[in-house]
């Protein structure tokens, strides 16, 4: 089995404390994206089940993460027995036979009844993820509250315990306007932030590279327009992309991230980068001269009003 990461092992050792006696009602987990937090419902199932609870509910925000969340227990680096199934829409059964199921918050306000129904009947480890898709007030906090209330043990998981609107997110305390992550009875809260997860070399540092460009094009009316700077395109924003995406320029705007991300890229991943298919060992990607130009291209059909003919260059990358 591969090293727990942080967040993974405090949560086993949550889990342990509970198989030990100790009450705890809820976990809050606050972990930087990329972190681990995608483990924590099989760490979850593979030390609670059957002896504290007897399934697991996994919801998420979208369908793509519960053919993710699926895959995860099949995971060769963290064995397990258990099986969670991706629910299809509100089925009857929506487990059928497996350990749990993964829903989403969607399906869940569209049918609260029936994963309701679930928690019931089943003593129900209830894993909320990315929790902060869920405001108070709000439909699907309303279809949520009974089953939180049913579940033997909740957690609720995100990497951003905030809300864009400034609303509460549902089912979590508040102090001073701001989420309460001090551990109190019955609740327990673990933190893994980007700084340490950064310093443990879990996930990456995010390099930026601005690129700007410059377009020409012939609108539909014959008008010839022209732009020195993507940033500074204004009105003219969408036909100069446009524009720029649909000549060299975008071969060479590839190929410049491609080269900063290479330089930027581990030694240790740099090793294995020719099986992702992205660079061979070796190599040594150029980009191409600083101002690359094109004459104008043949008609291109098009029905949004967009441009019909196009020519633009790439400026050098800076670093931003």
């Amino acid at each position: 089995m591969s090293a727990l990461r942080p967040p993974q092992a405090e949560l086993q050792q949550a889990c342990l404390d509970i198989l030990a006696g100790e009450k705890i009602q809820s976990i809050l987990v606050d972990v930087a994206p990329g972190g681990g937090k995608s483990k924590l419902p099989v760490i979850l199932a593979s030390l609670l089940l059957p002896s504290v609870a007897e399934k697991v509910l996994w919801i998420v925000p979208r369908n793509a993460l519960k053919t993710q969340g699926e895959a995860e227990f099949l995971d060769p680096r963290f064995p397990t027995p258990k099986r969670l199934r991706a629910a299809r829409g509100n089925e009857s059964d929506p487990a059928r036979g497996c350990d749990g199921y993964i829903t989403t918050f969607q399906a869940l306000g569209m049918s609260p009844d029936s994963h309701l129904s679930f928690v019931m009947t089943h003593k129900t480890v209830l894993f909320l993820d990315e929790i902060h898709h869920v405001a108070d007030d709000s439909s699907w906090a309303d279809a949520l509250a009974p089953m939180i209330d049913a579940a033997v043990l909740v957690v609720y998981a995100s990497g951003t315990l905030s809300r864009h609107d400034g609303q509460r997110i549902h089912g979590l305390e508040y102090r001073n306007g701001l989420v309460d992550l001090r551990p109190r009875d019955g609740v327990k809260v673990i933190r893994y932030g980007r700084g340490q997860a950064l310093k443990d070399g879990n996930i990456l540092p995010v390099n930026l590279l601005t690129i700007d460009g410059a377009a020409e094009w012939v609108a539909k009316n014959g008008e010839r327009r022209k732009v020195d700077s993507l940033y500074g395109s204004g009105d003219d924003r969408s036909d100069t992309l446009f524009s720029m995406l649909r000549t060299e320029y975008a071969k060479h705007l590839l190929r410049a991230c491609l080269v900063h991300w290479d330089e930027r890229l581990p030694r240790t991943l740099k090793r294995r980068r020719n099986t992702r298919g992205i660079l061979p060992p070796g190599s040594s990607p150029r980009l191409p001269p600083a101002t690359t130009d094109r004459g104008p291209g043949g008609p291109l059909p098009n029905s949004s009003g967009a441009p019909s003919r196009h020519w633009s260059r790439l400026e050098w990358p800076t670093k931003g």
